[in-house]
C-alpha cells in the first residue's frame, strides 16, 4: 500500500507538469517548471484573490532580460494542482512518515554543500512540504528523463514524438498565431512583445520581430505590467478553449489597454525574491532575524514582490508597520541595475525625526527630508525622502514629480510613496483645505502606493483614499474584477485598492481604562501625572482635553512641575515640533 501510494503521487507529479506547461501558456524552460514550490523560503506558487486560481511568479532568467513573469492558470490546471497540494500531497507525507525513502532537493552546489549537515529525515522534512515536483523513487526533483518518459507515452497513438524544446517553441509559435487576434494595432506590439518575454526570450528576438528595442516589463507602469500578462495568459486559455464562458475569445475586451498607460522606460530590473528580505532583516537586525509573525511575513512578501500597484493595511501599534515598507526599501538599495527612490509621508512635523532615525539605521539606506528634494530636486544618492503630509500637498512636490521622468528618468526610478497613518486625511477635518491638493501628486509615476494606518476602519479608510484621489476601497464581492472597476485610460489611481486588515481585538484591548465623573478634571490629571512620574522618573504621558483654552491654562499650571510641549489643531506646522509631548489638545 504504501508503494503504491508513493509512487502513484510521483506520476501525478510528472503528469501535472505536462498540464502546467500547457495550461500556463507561455512554456516553461524546464529548470523552471521542475523548481516550483509553494512554500517557503523559494515560494512561486501563488493564489490570485479574485480569480481564486493560481498563479505562478518565476524568476528564471537564461538571458537576464527580464524580471520576474507572472503566469496565470486556467481553471482546471489550477484546481488539479491546488488539490494535489492541499490534499495528495499530505497524504504522500503521512505515507513517507517514517518510511526509509529521503528526498534532498539540491538547486546548486552551495545549497548541496549546506545540506551535508542536515540529517536525511530533515532533509525530507524540508523538501515534502515545499516543491510541488518531487520524485520520491530518486529522491529529488522530477529530472527530465522521466519528465520525458511520460511525455514519449502521452498522448498515445500515431504521432511525432517531440523533444521538450520542440514542443516548447511548438506552443510559443501557436500562441504567436492565435493568442494576439482581434486586438488594436495601437496595443499589439504591446501583447506581442510580452509573449515573448513570458516564453523568456531575449529582447534581440522581440528587436528581430517587432522592431523594439527599449521594452521591458519594467518599461510600463506595475499595474500596467501586470494587466498585460494577465490578459496575455488568458488570451491563450481563451483559444484553448479550456473555460467556458468567462474567458470565451470573443469576449476579449479590446479596449482594456490603451496607449496613455504606457511610459516607456529604457532600463531593465534585476529580479526580486524572497531571499531578498531576509537579507535585508539580516542587515538591520542581525544574523538571528525573523519576522515578528506569518501576517507580517506575508504582508511584507505582497509589499515587495505582488504587481499591485496600490496597496492598504490596517494592523496595531507594535505589529511592526515600518518594517513593511523598511525591508522592501533595503532589498531595493541592494539592486546594482538601477537606483530606486521612495518617499514617506508622517501626519505629523514631531513624528519626522523618529521616522529619518528609523530609515537611517546601519546607514543601509541614503536619507533626507522632503523639503531637501522641493528645494533642489534628486541629489542623485538619497534613497528615501521623508516629509509630512504638508510636504505631499505641497505644489512644489507635485510639480517636482511630474518632471522626474525628464529630470531624472534614465538614472533613477521612483520606487514607493509611502503615507503612514493615512486615516488622518479623513479624520482630521481641519486639514482638508490642506489634503485636498494632494489630488494633484501624479501617483501613477511612482510603481507602488501604500497606506498605513492602526485604527483605520473601512468608512475611514475609503474616505481617505478618495480625499487622495483613488477609487477607495476594493468592494470584497465574488465575482469582481479589477478590469470593471475603473478607468481603462487612466492608472492605479482609477482602481480601488486592496486593504489588508490584521486587526484581530480591539485597538488598546490590553490597556487597563477607567472611567471617572470628578469635580476638577484638570486637578484630578495633576495628581495622576504626579503619581506616574514618581513611579517612573523616565515616563512619558500625553493629555488630550476637549479646548484650545483648556490646552494652554493646563499646561500653564504644570509647567514648573513637568517638562511640557503643548500643542493643538491651529498651530503653524512649524510651532509643533518638540521633543517631549505632554499636554496636547
Amino acid at each position: 500500500m504504501e508503494k503504491t501510494g508513493i509512487l502513484d503521487a510521483d506520476e501525478i507529479s510528472s503528469l501535472l507538469m505536462r498540464m502546467v506547461l500547457f495550461g500556463a501558456g507561455h512554456p516553461y524552460r524546464f529548470p523552471e517548471l521542475q523548481q516550483l514550490a509553494y512554500s517557503v523560503p523559494h515560494r512561486n506558487v501563488f493564489v490570485d484573490d479574485k480569480s481564486r486560481r493560481l498563479q505562478l511568479y518565476c524568476t528564471y532568467n537564461k538571458n537576464k532580460s527580464s524580471g520576474g513573469i507572472l503566469k496565470t492558470m486556467d481553471g482546471v490546471t489550477s484546481d488539479h494542482l491546488f488539490y494535489f497540494i492541499v490534499v495528495l500531497r499530505w497524504m504522500q507525507i503521512n505515507v513517507l512518515r517514517g518510511s526509509s525513502r529521503q528526498i534532498c532537493v539540491t538547486l546548486d552546489p552551495q545549497s548541496a554543500k549546506l545540506m551535508e549537515h542536515i540529517s536525511p529525515a530533515e532533509r525530507t522534512r524540508l523538501a515534502l512540504p515545499t516543491y510541488v515536483f518531487l520524485d520520491s523513487n530518486r529522491g529529488d526533483l522530477i529530472n527530465y528523463p522521466t519528465f520525458r518518459r511520460y511525455l514519449e507515452q502521452f498522448p498515445k497513438g500515431e504521432r511525432e514524438r517531440l523533444t521538450f524544446q520542440e514542443l516548447r517553441q511548438g506552443l510559443i509559435a501557436l500562441i504567436r498565431e492565435y493568442a494576439n487576434v482581434s486586438i488594436p494595432e495601437t496595443v499589439e506590439p504591446l501583447l506581442s512583445i510580452t509573449h515573448e518575454l513570458m516564453a523568456n526570450h531575449s529582447l534581440a528576438t522581440a528587436l528581430s520581430m517587432y522592431g523594439v528595442d527599449t521594452f521591458s516589463l519594467r518599461s510600463v507602469d506595475g499595474s500596467m505590467a501586470i494587466q498585460l500578462q494577465e490578459e496575455c495568459s488568458r488570451r491563450w486559455i481563451a483559444w484553448l478553449q479550456l473555460e467556458d464562458g468567462a474567458l470565451a475569445q470573443e469576449e476579449m475586451a479590446t479596449e482594456r489597454f490603451s496607449v496613455k498607460q504606457v511610459r516607456h522606460r529604457e532600463y531593465g530590473s534585476e529580479p526580486k525574491s524572497l531571499e531578498d528580505l531576509t537579507d535585508a532583516g539580516q542587515k538591520l537586525f542581525g544574523s538571528k532575524f525573523e519576522f515578528r509573525n506569518r501576517s507580517q511575513e506575508k504582508l511584507c512578501n505582497e509589499i515587495y514582490l505582488s504587481g499591485r500597484p496600490s496597496i492598504a493595511v490596517q494592523a496595531p501599534t507594535g505589529f511592526g508597520k515600518t518594517e513593511l515598507f523598511h525591508l522592501p526599501l533595503v532589498a531595493l538599495a541592494s539592486k546594482k541595475s538601477r537606483k530606486n527612490v521612495s518617499f514617506v509621508f508622517v501626519p505629523y512635523t514631531v513624528l519626522l525625526e523618529g521616522t529619518l532615525q528609523r530609515l537611517s539605521a546601519g546607514n543601509l539606506l541614503k536619507v533626507a527630508q522632503v523639503k531637501q528634494f522641493m528645494e533642489v530636486g534628486y541629489d542623485g544618492v538619497t534613497d528615501v525622502y521623508v516629509g509630512g503630509f504638508d510636504d505631499l500637498a505641497q505644489e512644489e512636490f507635485a510639480a517636482r514629480i511630474v518632471g522626474w521622468e525628464s529630470s531624472n528618468g534614465k538614472n533613477a526610478n521612483l520606487c514607493y510613496l509611502v503615507i503612514d497613518e493615512f486615516h488622518n486625511l479623513e479624520a482630521e477635518t481641519y486639514r482638508r483645505k490642506t489634503f485636498d491638493r494632494i489630488r494633484k501628486v501624479q501617483f501613477d509615476a511612482f510603481e507602488k502606493v501604500l497606506f498605513l494606518s492602526a485604527t483605520a476602519a473601512a468608512i475611514i479608510a475609503d474616505g481617505a483614499l478618495r480625499r487622495a484621489g483613488f477609487k477607495g476601497l476594493e468592494e470584497p464581492e465574488p465575482g469582481f474584477k479589477a478590469t470593471d472597476a475603473g478607468d481603462s485610460s487612466g492608472g492605479m489611481t482609477c482602481y480601488p485598492t486592496k486593504m489588508f486588515n490584521v486587526i484581530e481585538e480591539v485597538p488598546l484591548a490590553h490597556v487597563h481604562m477607567e472611567f471617572l465623573k470628578v469635580a476638577d478634571s484638570s486637578r484630578e490629571a495633576f495628581k495622576l501625572l504626579k503619581a506616574l512620574f514618581a513611579c517612573e522618573p523616565d515616563a512619558r504621558a500625553v493629555v488630550a482635553v476637549g479646548s484650545r483654552r483648556k490646552v494652554e491654562e493646563l499646561s500653564e499650571e504644570c509647567k514648573e512641575h513637568f517638562r511640557i510641549t503643548w500643542t493643538h489643531g491651529h498651530l503653524k506646522t512649524g510651532e509643533k515640533i518638540g521633543a517631549d509631548p505632554i499636554v496636547h489638545g
